[in-house]
């Protein structure tokens, strides 16, 4: 059974979708909490509050495949990107073998349904500017959670 989860963060409300072994998206909203919460919505939240209090730096937590081949390729090598450091989406077209697509690397980030599992939020623009990321909310997130990640 799929259930949708809130989780209060220092950054705002997420909402996870999954059930008791994969998670299908962690996104912003709201919903209702639960009481008995499936085990990889769980283990997310444990290791959100880890990443929080600074104890985790990578999620382990089971996701569910998504995705073309395209933003599959991409995700993969944003998840390289260190806690901390950035990309710019040139680069990550790049290494891809595709100089001309950062247009496509931002647009796959855009859909990227996991927001912070794949740290679409370490990519900018080659000026170090944050880019639209999702909306000006999504952007104050953006330069937010790369300060805490410097810090």
């Amino acid at each position: 059974m799929r259930v949708m989860y809130k989780i209060d963060t220092p950054f705002g409300t997420l909402i996870a979708r999954g059930d008791h072994d994969m998670l299908d998206a962690l996104t912003w909203g709201t919903c209702h909490s639960l009481q008995d919460l499936p085990r990889a919505i769980a283990l997310l939240q444990e290791e959100l509050m880890a990443f929080f209090n600074k104890t985790r730096s990578v999620f382990t937590v089971p996701m569910r495949s998504f995705g073309t081949p395209f933003q599959r390729a991409v995700f993969a090598e944003i998840a390289k990107i260190p806690l901390g450091k950035t990309r710019s989406y040139k680069d990550i077209a790049k290494d891809l073998g595709m100089s001309k697509a950062s247009r496509a690397v931002g647009a796959a980030c855009k859909a990227n349904p996991f927001i912070l599992l794949i740290p679409c939020h370490r990519v900018i623009h080659q000026d170090g500017s944050i880019g639209g990321y999702m909306g000006k909310r999504a952007c104050s997130f953006k330069e937010r959670l790369l300060a805490f990640e410097r810090s």
